[in-house]
């Protein structure tokens, strides 16, 4: 099976530790921080969604 560029729908970027930082779709970009191994934030420039923890166990 070959792959072309019209076949492209999205992409996916990990750090090295193998975390997704980043998800592109069509016109969509998704950008995602962590603390340690939990995802504390997400989202494109604006606007962003964030993640409140508390005793390692995410609430809102």
């Amino acid at each position: 099976m070959s792959l072309t560029i019209a076949d492209l729908r999205g992409y996916y970027a990990y750090d090295g530790l193998r975390r997704k930082v980043e998800a592109k779709e069509g016109t969509s970009t998704i950008f995602y921080g962590y603390l340690g191994s939990e995802t504390l934030a997400e989202g494109s420039i604006n606007p962003y969604t964030d993640y409140i923890y508390a005793n390692s166990l995410r609430i809102a």
